[in-house]
């Protein structure tokens, strides 16, 4: 079994979002990071650091003052 389909098998749901994934968006713009499922994983966790949401609300105020809505 070549690592390709070992994947698959192991993460089947995240496998067939990806495949709609790519065939909306193409292969060579979805590119999977990290993933986890049923208590495996493969790739590498992105840092987060979580969402300034005040920064956000200042930003649509922004946004809509200039006319952008």
């Amino acid at each position: 079994m070549s690592q390709r389909e070992k994947n698959r098998a192991d993460f089947p749901d995240f496998t067939d979002g990806l495949d709609r994934l790519r065939a909306e968006f193409g292969a060579d713009q979805v590119k999977p990071l990290w993933v986890r499922e049923n208590g495996k994983e493969i790739g590498k966790q992105q840092s987060f650091d979580g969402t300034d949401v005040d920064q956000l609300i200042r930003l649509d105020d922004m946004d809509a003052k200039r006319g952008g809505r």
